[in-house]
């Protein structure tokens, strides 16, 4: 997987932020119907975790964005509750779901939820995922690369890796890659591989946001099916 920013213009702070879903049976609580936003806002957890978290401070990402998987495009919107994260540890991004996804294409829905990483769980193993087999399989980056114009940042979860590698675990967490003082056509990238013998049943989506200055620049969601 690779993703690259091409900045039109100067940033104090610009994040490429990472979100990894996978797709599960919503359970959607009777009453709410009509349009996309008043059917998610039916389906727990992401009613409840609208309920719970109501902080102007910290407040959730709501987006309303398009996808396309094969020959479909499907309308949707994605939720993701930072404040759920600001009490909860790194260690748990892979056990408790922080962003969700529902998707329409006039007559079906398609809910995911998952994390916000890089990947389902960048440290292996899927956890509370549904896999052909019923078992849990490992499904650890293998190697993520954080590139700036020349320089370039690596992380390996292998034995082998180079001596300036760093370890998968020192990677940032929540897969939000963030940078400083950055200036006009410079080039940024997130990529990696993942070592996944077995995926999940389903279909997994990445949805994968650009900040400049805390402003919402860009949003790329891939459908993997």
């Amino acid at each position: 997987f690779a993703f690259t920013v091409l900045s039109r213009e100067e940033f104090t702070v610009l994040e490429i932020r990472y979100s990894t879903l996978v797709q599960e049976q919503p359970a959607v609580e009777e009453g709410p119907g009509g349009d996309l936003s008043n059917i998610s806002g039916g389906i727990d957890p992401i009613r409840f975790l609208m309920d719970e978290t109501e902080n102007e401070h910290v407040p959730p990402e709501v987006l309303v964005l398009e996808a396309a998987g094969g020959d479909v495009t499907y309308d949707g919107i994605f939720y993701d509750f930072p404040l759920v994260r600001m009490y909860s540890r790194p260690s748990l991004s892979g056990l408790v779901p922080t962003s969700f996804l529902v998707l329409e294409n006039g007559t079906d829905l398609i809910y995911f939820q998952g994390f916000s990483d890089f990947f389902i769980n960048k440290l292996g193993g899927f956890e509370d995922v549904l896999t052909p087999t019923g078992e849990e399989v490992p499904s650890a980056i293998e190697k993520l690369r954080i590139r700036r114009g020349d320089g370039v940042t690596s992380y390996s979860s292998g034995a082998g890796a180079q001596d300036d590698w760093l370890d998968i675990v020192d990677s940032p967490d929540y897969g939000i890659a963030s940078f400083n003082d950055v200036g006009r056509n410079e080039r940024l990238s997130v990529e990696f591989t993942v070592e996944t013998p077995e995926r999940p049943e389903g279909m997994i989506a990445q949805v994968i946001r650009v900040y400049g200055d805390g402003e919402l620049l860009h949003v790329t969601t891939n459908i993997i099916e």
